[in-house]
Order: C-alpha cells, then structure tokens, then sequence
C-alpha cells in the first residue's frame, strides 16, 4: 500500500464514526451541512478483505458487498464522497488491516485504525 492518504483534520469539522450510524444517508446529511470529512462505522478488517466491489449506476454509488451474487452489503460510497470519507476499521493485526485498505484505496481518502473500542455497543 503507498501512504497517499494524508488528510489533514486539523481546523475542520469531521462526522465522527459512529455504530450503526455512519452509513451513507447520515454521512451525505453532514456532507451537506458542512462537514469536511466523514467517517464510515467500524468495518471488521476481515470482513472488508472478502468483499466484491460493484459500481451501482441506479443510484451512483460505489457498494462492497459480501459477493456479486448474494449482495449482501457492506459498505456504500457515493462517488462524489471519495475526497472526503475516512474508512474506519477495526483490526488486530498489521497485515490484515493493510489489505482491507488496500482493497478500498481507491475509494477513501483516509483510514481511521480502531484497535479496541472500551464500549461494548452505543449509539
């Protein structure tokens, strides 16, 4: 993975991840009012590893689903968002968070490492 993804958070206003909450509507709606960058939610390394991605044209979103058959999603990004959405993931080992990024790289314009969270769920 090339380190090309510097975002500089410093005197910006950023939608911090939140559980169950940063998913694709919520984070255009602070797009919209301001925000400079969002996050996604926590997303399990290995489960960002498997996915497919699928450029959906219907609704202009790029999707990583589970496989092109079963589409079960993941994570959904809107094209015009890439500048701007900071991926979080969650992992406990070095060589399987960087293919996760790597997978998404494209997609994202930084990573947030979420090595253990002390809570064990909120919203």
């Amino acid at each position: 993975m090339e380190a090309t993804i510097k975002p500089n958070l410093a005197n910006t206003i950023s939608l911090a991840p939140m559980v169950r909450m940063n998913t694709l509507p919520f984070r255009q709606l602070a797009l919209t009012h301001g925000a400079d960058y969002v996050f996604s939610e926590e997303i399990i390394d290995r489960k960002l590893i498997s996915c497919v991605r699928l450029e959906n044209p219907l609704i202009n979103t790029i999707d990583y689903v589970v496989s092109k058959g079963d589409y079960g999603l993941v994570i959904s990004i809107k094209p015009e968002e890439r500048s701007k959405f900071i991926l979080q993931i969650g992992t406990n080992n070095p060589e399987t968070a960087v293919l996760a990024v790597d997978r998404l790289l494209p997609d994202i314009a930084g990573v947030d490492v979420n090595m253990g969270c002390p809570k064990s769920f909120s919203t």
